[in-house]
């Protein structure tokens, strides 16, 4: 397995970038680079997660209320669990998915 470099992407002033760092049969490691402001819309995925903020600030709003995720915080979420996600401040946010074995 190869060293991951994990520093924010560069991206244009007030884009928001997605990149996939890695993907296996089981895991996705995906690093979102978000402008204050910007997100994503409630949605769930088939796997568990985690949503690890690596800078700035983001909100996570799920079912039972929005969290406030600030730099080295994490929230871990069960499959299927619905969620969205806001940028407060510039931030950088690791998405780590556990993929059900086939």
């Amino acid at each position: 397995m190869d060293v991951i470099d994990i520093r924010t992407p560069h991206r244009e002033q007030g884009e928001a970038v997605s990149v996939s760092l890695m993907k296996t049969a089981h895991m996705q490691l995906l690093q979102l680079a978000l402008p204050a402001g910007h997100g994503l819309p409630q949605h769930a995925v088939a796997g568990e997660i985690t949503i690890h903020c690596v800078a700035g600030e983001v909100s996570v709003a799920l079912r039972d209320g929005v969290r406030q995720l600030r730099e080295n915080q994490l929230v871990a979420l069960a499959a299927h669990e619905p969620h969205a996600l806001q940028a407060v401040s510039d931030a950088t946010v690791l998405v780590t998915v556990l993929h059900a074995p086939a």
